[in-house]
């Protein structure tokens, strides 16, 4: 898997970073036999991570622990589950079970991207667990069985594996490598209410354009427009097709988002399915600026960051 990351030793354990996401583009198509939305969407890692330590036990007892630190104000650890109801836990599980051993581990994980958000933080945490097992423990898994342990866990999973943009379609577990230029500045924000993704699901209207040619030079449009920093195309082709639904459930995101409108974003939106809300920026500086301007006028929780 091109770029997938790797774990570093440490004195305190393996270490891996999970880097937050953001759609740039997300789209919703009508539900499949299996009863899932299909979706396609461009996903684009950034610079925002939580971060796992994973400590390897003596035995193969079966035995995974983890425990969730709060690094900022944005993230409550005592939210956060920390039994086999957290995406961490279950890919552990999932991936032992792949190769037929049991897990003896305990895994810490540094929290700095908000839950409810959008941010894809609890799918990304279990995709580094994934990549960190199999080096840690050299279970010799290839690229293909860790997507499909992915897909056993999450949805969102797959698309995070590497660490890199991709094109994620189907339920997420189509995964196509996409050449989204690194460093592109971008600003965002969160409101304290969250989210919950069922919900602003079952309200969004989806799309009724098929997959194909059209969908595809959207998505090629988008990507020549990104590494060519054609900023004035960008607002036609950044979109969210759950947007509308989230900001029916959640008056913090509309205010949240009338706020983005009065800032030099190149193009701005919700994220996934909310309720983080980012926009793209020409530069460093003016992602710093516009980063500090929400702080001092918006309720919520602000970071000035890039893509990876």
């Amino acid at each position: 898997m091109q770029g997938i990351r790797v774990p570093r030793e440490s004195p305190a354990g393996w270490l891996i970073d999970a880097p937050a996401k953001v759609n740039v583009c997300l789209d919703v198509l009508p539900k499949r036999p299996d009863g899932f939305h299909g979706i396609r969407t461009l996903l684009c890692p950034v610079r925002l991570c939580d971060t796992l330590v994973v400590r390897p036990g003596p035995a193969d007892t079966g035995t995974i622990k983890v425990s969730v630190r709060a690094l900022n104000g944005s993230v409550n650890a005592a939210a956060v589950p920390t039994d086999d109801n957290n995406l961490v836990s279950r890919a552990l599980r999932a991936v032992f079970d792949q190769v037929g051993r049991k897990p003896d581990c305990r895994v810490t994980i540094n929290k700095r991207i908000p839950a409810q958000a959008g941010l894809g933080g609890g799918s990304s945490d279990a995709a580094a667990a994934i990549v960190a097992a199999n080096h840690i423990w050299r279970l010799g898994l290839t690229d293909s069985e860790m997507l499909s342990v992915a897909a056993q866990v999450g949805s969102d999973v797959p698309g995070q594996l590497s660490g890199r943009a991709n094109l994620c379609e189907g339920r997420g577990e189509l995964v196509t490598p996409a050449a989204v230029p690194a460093g592109l500045p971008c600003v965002i924000a969160k409101p304290r209410a969250g989210l919950s993704t069922a919900e602003v699901f079952r309200r969004c209207s989806p799309s009724a354009e098929p997959a194909g040619e059209s969908a595809t030079g959207r998505v090629a449009m988008l990507l020549q427009a990104l590494q060519a920093g054609s900023w004035r195309k960008l607002p036609g082709l950044v979109t969210n097709q759950l947007q509308a639904a989230a900001m029916e459930l959640c008056d913090e995101l509309r205010r949240l988002a009338a706020a983005f409108s009065q800032l030099p974003f190149v193009a701005h939106q919700m994220t996934g399915s909310g309720s983080a809300y980012f926009g793209l920026c020409r530069n460093h500086h003016q992602a710093k600026q516009a980063a500090a301007w929400l702080r001092a006028r918006q309720a919520a929780w602000v970071v000035a960051t890039c893509t990876t």
